[in-house]
């Protein structure tokens, strides 16, 4: 009476046909970066709290972040920010080359650029709270209202 193990057993098996199955990879087989070192050497901090070793990105914004505030991007909505994880997602080699081309420093030559010229805002730390978080990064990429050119 060996049935209760067979239930486990199913899943593996299972996921492992679907990714050699043919044809299916077709459509994702864009070629894989191996850029992600470079890009996690360039960007060692997050890019809206300073948190050490980043390893998620935002496609669109080119830049990197930690896992809270990827939390805060994703809730943003693709159309701003859209995030992916360079651990556990594969990065195609056009999106690694515009993430090292933009950067957390450039990136933030832009969106806080006009940081001094905004009364009682300070970026948060690290062990900030999410809402401190949560309320910068709305700020910073929703309303942009570090940019330079923004003047209430």
């Amino acid at each position: 009476g060996d049935g209760n193990g067979d239930g486990d057993a199913v899943d593996m098996p299972e996921l492992h046909d679907i990714d050699n199955e043919a044809g299916y990879g077709t459509k994702q087989k864009v070629k894989k970066t191996n850029l992600v070192p470079e890009i996690m050497g360039a960007n060692i901090a997050c890019v809206d709290c300073g948190a050490p070793n980043p390893d998620w990105v935002s496609l669109n914004l080119g830049v990197l972040m930690c896992i809270d505030c990827s939390g805060v991007h994703r809730s943003l909505g693709v159309h701003v920010s859209k995030v992916r994880s360079l651990k556990l997602d594969a990065l195609s080699e056009s999106e690694a080359k515009l993430i090292l081309a933009i950067g957390n420093e450039k990136a933030n030559e832009i969106w806080e650029e006009g940081i001094g010229a905004q009364k009682g805002w300070e970026k948060p730390n690290s062990s900030a709270t999410r809402k401190a978080k949560e309320d910068w990064i709305k700020s910073k990429y929703l309303w942009r209202g570090f940019f330079e050119n923004h003047r209430r």
